[in-house]
């Protein structure tokens, strides 16, 4: 669980120049990492996103956390192919600022009815499970080993941008999602990331 918060203020030119110099430089590294910013202190914020198998941003009354969400998908798309990456995104009131249907990382349309993310839920949890089952039969520990092996295994980044335009009984199916892949042994390349104004 990583808390993020931005101040509610427009960036600077520069602030901007340097977000795409970093991300230009991860992305030669080949090692996905979310850059957030900086520090207090002025040292650069990031975080690996293999180690996270779920993210959840959160706001409050001086902070937007839909511009912490549109910074965690620039940051993915800027450093990831298609190839290497797929979003599924749930948003049933489009209520991103960031047009996802334009993503060319999309496994699929943007999904917006709630039967949909049902079954979504279902492939999830049914789509780890295989995951895990053929890493265990390969000997191996980590998604990117397996992408070695298998470059057709693509990390999957599964994106609601507001958890409130969920029913009580979706969230009762997210939170079972959710406890699959963080308190797995295998990191499988399954990540969710949820947009709320407070925790679950």
């Amino acid at each position: 669980y990583v808390e993020v918060s931005w101040p509610k203020r427009a960036r600077t030119l520069t602030e901007t120049q340097v977000g795409v110099q970093t991300l230009r430089k991860l992305k030669r590294t080949h090692s996905l990492s979310l850059y957030l910013g900086e520090f207090a202190d002025g040292d650069q914020a990031l975080i690996p996103f293999k180690e996270l198998r779920s993210l959840l941003i959160t706001g409050g009354a001086s902070v937007e956390s839909e511009v912490g969400l549109d910074l965690i998908i620039m940051n993915l798309i800027h450093q990831a192919q298609p190839e290497e990456l797929r979003l599924i995104v749930f948003d049933q009131e489009r209520s991103s600022q960031l047009s996802h249907s334009l993503l060319p990382h999309l496994y699929s349309p943007v999904i917006s009815e709630r039967d949909q993310l049902a079954q979504l839920l279902e492939w999830i949890s049914s789509e780890y499970r295989r995951r895990r089952s053929l890493m265990a039969r390969l000997s191996l520990q980590s998604f990117e080993k397996l992408q070695q092996k298998r470059p057709q295994e693509v990390r999957i980044v599964f994106v609601i941008p507001q958890l409130s335009q969920l029913s009580a009984e979706l969230q009762a199916s997210l939170v079972s999602a959710l406890d699959k892949i963080s308190h797995s042994s295998y990191h499988v390349g399954i990540h969710i990331v949820i947009n709320s104004r407070s925790s679950l």
